[in-house]
């Protein structure tokens, strides 16, 4: 990203230092935290300074207590080139086709797999994930497929309505994916929360249901307690699913490069015999048509249509 937006991803995460810390946090107390000159931190913030040592980087990434894959993030961010020119390239092709490319490759995979964004927002989901899932019956795909509810992973996750972690057989299984989830959803979002829709989806988050937003919460500060978990592409499930049984799978993350950001592939890898068993009935279950459910539209700037159009982004944005 250029200095410019640089400087308002600092102002973002210092507010989010003053919710975590539940007090305003002003440009002169982070100066002091990371023992810099006064007015150093409203410099970097109107994009003032065109160049920073790995020393202010560091203290600020420590002052804003970033998790591991989120300082790797942090520091890319800081080169001074905009972000969309990290992939973009000459006669790359359009967003339709990179998708179509993906997903056409994705079709002999025999296992549950789903396409996400930076914000963990579902673009694909095939027809064995979402009976893993589910059960979704049609009212709840059309809202799933017009965004009545939001079709984003964490938001699955945490949602009391879908009972993600009562499923899982131990509960120190779940608090271990439920906080691989967040560092991995920090990561990829650390250079998109100055964005509207940024705003927009904690928003979501905030007011559909209490619970949803103070597990996320919870799992946030988590992510930043258990750094070494942090950069973990795979994660183990050991869950009692309501209809296919005791299942024991590994959710493995690969990075999918484009010109209009990064795309993620979740794919569920089955580590026991009568997981693959049930996988294979899933793969076999009847089905009408595309094999791949589309979910939330990519790239992000399109997502602009689900915001209302009287949705006032806040003063301070929240995370």
């Amino acid at each position: 990203m250029d200095w410019r937006e640089f400087g308002q991803l600092i102002r973002h995460l210092r507010f989010e230092l003053s919710e975590i810390e539940m007090r305003k946090i002003t440009q002169e107390d982070l100066d002091r935290r990371c023992g810099f000159p006064s007015g150093t931190v409203g410099r970097i913030e109107r994009g003032d300074m065109r160049r920073l040592e790995h020393e202010h980087l560091v203290a600020l990434a420590n002052a804003f207590r970033l998790t591991q894959l989120e300082r790797r993030e942090f520091f890319l961010a800081a080169n001074g080139v905009p972000t969309e020119e990290i992939y973009r390239y000459p006669n790359a092709p359009s967003p339709e086709d990179e998708l179509e490319r993906l997903v056409q490759g994705l079709l002999d995979v025999p296992y549950p797999t789903v396409i996400t964004d930076v914000y963990a927002d579902i673009i694909y989901i095939n027809h064995m994930a979402l009976q893993l899932v589910g059960p979704f019956d049609q009212e709840r795909l059309d809202d799933f497929c017009h965004y009545r509810i939001v079709p984003n992973l964490v938001y699955f996750v945490f949602h009391p309505a879908f009972r993600f972690e009562s499923v899982f057989v131990q509960p120190s299984e779940w608090f271990h994916a439920a906080v691989g989830l967040v560092q991995f959803f920090r990561r990829s979002t650390l250079n998109y929360r100055t964005h509207r829709y940024w705003d927009f989806l904690m928003w979501r988050f905030q007011n559909d249901d209490p619970r949803l937003w103070a597990n996320f919460r919870l799992f946030w500060i988590q992510a930043e307690m258990r750094q070494e978990w942090d950069g973990d592409t795979h994660r183990r499930y050991h869950i009692q699913h309501p209809r296919l049984g005791t299942l024991h799978y590994l959710a493995v993350v690969a990075e999918e490069s484009t010109a209009y950001g990064p795309l993620y592939i979740v794919t569920y890898l089955p580590l026991d015999e009568a997981t693959r068993q049930a996988f294979d009935q899933l793969r076999a279950a009847p089905q009408e048509g595309n094999p791949w459910t589309r979910g939330a539209p990519w790239p992000e700037s399109e997502k602009e249509r689900f915001i209302p159009p009287d949705f006032e982004r806040p003063r301070r944005r929240r995370m």
